[in-house]
């Protein structure tokens, strides 16, 4: 007989013969799910049912359930994540890239103790370990046969860290995996600290993998110890040599020596449509209170970083030997001072060789302790700034320490004035500064008066670029962009 037929004979026998022993019971195969768009959201209608291709699983954890715990429905779901996670990851590895597996997750705070032994050291950290191909999403009640029947926002699903490690705080609530999804939840109670990797990423570590990663909340994760033998980083999400894609997440009251809200180091995430807010950076020389890029060249886009704080420098964002690129983006109210460093660059620093890119980005109300309100630069540092707002920073808007470098701002509206072509220096004349409003009035000088950028096509609100409203602004050819992060339509 083949002998690849004998091995597919013994291993069908082992399958059945679990099954009989365990009372396991496998959710049918049904035809796949699409992908959804939007805010993470699926097309398809019935339980696992959709457009693509193949067929899916889905596996059912609620924390409440009281069945068999098998994740066949969600009267016998999975009562932690984790069993979820494994058990769909058992299934997808048997066939890979035939089927889709998810794990639907009800709404509840999941914080019970994680054993996961992760690390050269297989220290225990306490996380959630996403796996491979396994596409986990919370939001649900536990009665829907749809994924496009939750509602994350409502139906909060809490993936708590406090107590996960034997009753001490996870160094990472979750650990991501390559071609995983984590959507519609909210980390927290993560505390990263001693030396890397357990100082890095207390809400979530991302390492050598690109998941996806949406509609996810990140708040109160703390990091302490020492990264790199510098100060602990990534409070809220620790990126390390990785490429992930970051959408409609928020990032808010997380604590570490640096980076506190995200850190990226060798990294190069996309993120969109993502805030940063009320981050905060302990160490004395600790930067970045929103986002700090190490070595990285993250894309960061449609994002707000509002009331960050860093000691040493960029209170919402810090590239030291980085290059983001960082379009239709808000800085407000951001703060770099400390008890060491007088703090530099309120919205954003660059140091060492950084050559962010900046694109119809507005800065307002941000400040420094010694220079750069909204942006500071040194050591051949030189952003290309483009379409963008700098207005009511303290002190002043644009520093360059150092005359090697020389950032590029044009077409751009600097309190101050700025040398550099279309360049203008007049109230931008918002909405309302004090609520947030960032939005141009009808009289506001800039609109019409930014250049055309083919690779931007809409604004901070996804309304169209460029986009003209006849008798109000320039009214030149129509096709001249606003500067800042709004495109005035109404």
């Amino acid at each position: 007989m083949n002998r690849s037929l004998v091995c597919i004979q013994t291993v069908l026998v082992v399958l059945i013969a679990v099954v009989m022993l365990t009372g396991m019971q496998c959710p049918p195969l049904s035809p796949g799910e699409g992908e959804g768009e939007g805010e993470g959201e699926g097309e398809g209608e019935g339980e696992g049912e959709g457009e693509g291709e193949g067929g899916q699983r889905v596996f059912y954890v609620d924390k409440a359930a009281t069945g068999v715990e098998n994740g066949s429905s969600w009267a016998n779901a999975f009562t932690t994540i984790q069993a979820g996670v494994d058990q769909a990851f058992a299934v997808v590895s048997l066939d890979p890239g035939t089927v889709r597996v998810e794990v639907w997750v009800a709404a509840g705070v999941y914080d019970e103790s994680r054993t996961s032994p992760l690390h050269e050291s297989l220290v225990n950290t306490g996380s959630v370990v996403m796996k491979e191909d396994v596409h986990l999403f919370g939001g649900f009640t536990g009665v829907e046969i749809s994924r496009d029947q939750r509602d994350f926002q409502t139906n909060i699903t809490v993936i708590d860290g406090s107590v996960a490690r034997g009753g001490n705080p996870a160094y990472h609530v979750i650990v991501g995996s390559d071609s995983a999804t984590l959507d519609g939840f909210t980390i927290t109670g993560g505390h990263a600290h001693g030396d890397f990797p357990t100082s890095f990423g207390a809400g979530m570590f991302i390492e050598l993998c690109a998941p996806l990663v949406s509609n996810c909340t990140f708040s109160d994760n703390i990091a302490t110890g020492q990264w790199e033998g510098v100060w602990p980083a990534g409070a809220g999400m620790g990126i390390s040599e990785a490429s992930p894609t970051i959408i409609n997440c928020q990032f808010n009251d997380n604590v570490a020596g640096g980076g506190p809200g995200m850190t990226n180091w060798l990294s190069s995430p996309t993120v969109i449509n993502c805030t940063f807010t009320g981050n905060v950076s302990t160490d004395p020389e600790g930067d970045g209170g929103g986002m700090s890029n190490l070595g990285s060249s993250p894309t960061v886009t449609n994002c707000t970083f509002t009331g960050n704080s860093a000691n040493s420098g960029g209170g919402g964002m810090a590239n030291f030997e980085s290059s983001p690129t960082v379009t239709n983006c808000t800085f407000r109210d951001n703060v770099a001072s400390g008890p060491v460093r007088p703090g530099t660059g309120g919205g954003m620093v660059s140091w060492s060789y950084s050559s962010p890119t900046v694109t119809n980005c507005t800065f307002t109300g941000n400040s420094a302790g010694f220079a750069g309100g909204g942006m500071y630069q040194e050591e051949y540092s030189s952003p290309t700034v483009t379409n963008c707002i700098l207005w009511n920073d303290s002190p002043g808007e644009i520093f360059n320490l150092t005359k090697d470098s020389n950032p590029l701002v044009t077409y751009c509206d600097v309190q101050g004035g700025h040398a550099g072509e279309g360049n203008i220096d007049a109230d931008p004349m918002f909405v309302d500064v004090s609520a947030g409003d960032l939005h141009l009035r009808p009289s506001s000088p800039c609109i019409d008066v930014g250049i055309d950028l083919a690779e931007v096509s809409d604004d901070f609100d996804r309304e169209p670029r460029p986009f003209d409203v006849p008798g109000v602004g320039a009214d030149g050819t129509g096709t001249e962009f606003d500067i800042g992060a709004d495109e005035f339509v109404d």
